[in-house]
């Protein structure tokens, strides 16, 4: 498990830089995140990097808890959404 958070950290720090500065700039700007996993299906749950205290929540869930999606990747076999709160 340790390997893989490691590998995680590591796939999110080359998806921020080969990302576009227009959707970093937007999420920066707002109380935002990024959220990570390794395993795609409709009912992944992504872990945040800094919100929701490590609880891993589904797209519908991060909604929920008033945040939206503004940019999705896939770097490496990983999937990594940038949310932000919603206005």
């Amino acid at each position: 498990m340790k390997q893989l958070s490691s590998h995680l950290k590591n796939s999110l720090m080359a998806v921020l830089l080969s990302m576009g500065a227009s959707s970093l700039a937007n999420a920066a700007t707002q109380d935002g995140d990024m959220c990570g996993t390794s395993n795609f299906t409709t009912d992944t749950k992504f872990k945040c990097s800094n919100l929701f205290q490590g609880q891993r929540l589904t797209v519908a869930e991060i909604y929920q808890q008033g945040y939206r999606v503004v940019s999705t990747t896939i770097n490496q076999g990983f999937t990594i959404i940038v949310i932000e709160k919603q206005k």
